[in-house]
């Protein structure tokens, strides 16, 4: 992608809503069999990744196209910002050791909203090696976009991300 554009996850890697069916690992029922557990957006006119899981894992391919989005070391990693939403899902140790591999030690500024106790445990956990993380009640998305240092030009783009990602898992945005 080019300066100023931006991508969505999708099964086919273009640049529309996510259409990838749950496959049954997470134990917690979805709504709809063909709502996905994972989508994004990479917003790279303002160097912002935005993930929205619902309750549920992404599944392998949701996961593999979010990390073939991700920008390489040599492309800018360093300077991209993530904002994860979550109901709970999150990802497989598999599939964070696949992402682990990828930052390479790197620390990444990243704020994961979330009112789940799991999901606060979890990061509360990797916060420990990777220092640029920090969790953020549902509440708290303005906190968490101040934490990016989302300036308040950008914010609108970042809010209207969520809202779409949100209703790509079938789940609502955060307030705040």
């Amino acid at each position: 992608m080019g300066n100023g554009e931006h991508g969505r996850g999708t099964a086919r890697g273009q640049p529309t809503a996510s259409s990838f069916s749950h496959d049954g690992r997470s134990s917690e029922p979805m709504a709809r069999a063909d709502v996905p557990s994972l989508a994004f957006e990479v917003l790279e006119e303002i160097s912002l990744t935005v993930l929205r899981h619902g309750q549920g894992p992404p599944t392998e391919p949701e996961w593999d196209g979010f990390l073939a989005a991700l920008p390489r070391p040599s492309g800018g990693l360093e300077k991209m910002r993530v904002l994860v939403v979550t109901d709970g899902g999150r990802p497989l140790r598999e599939q964070q050791a696949r992402l682990n591999d990828i930052i390479g030690g790197r620390s990444i500024r990243t704020a994961v909203v979330s009112s789940s106790i799991a999901v606060s445990f979890v990061v509360s956990v990797f916060a420990l090696v990777q220092p640029g993380i920090r969790g953020f009640p549902s509440s708290q998305l303005g906190g968490a976009l101040d934490y990016l240092e989302i300036n308040r030009s950008d914010r609108s783009a970042a809010e209207s991300a969520v809202r779409r990602l949100s209703r790509d898992v079938g789940v609502c945005a955060p307030a705040g």
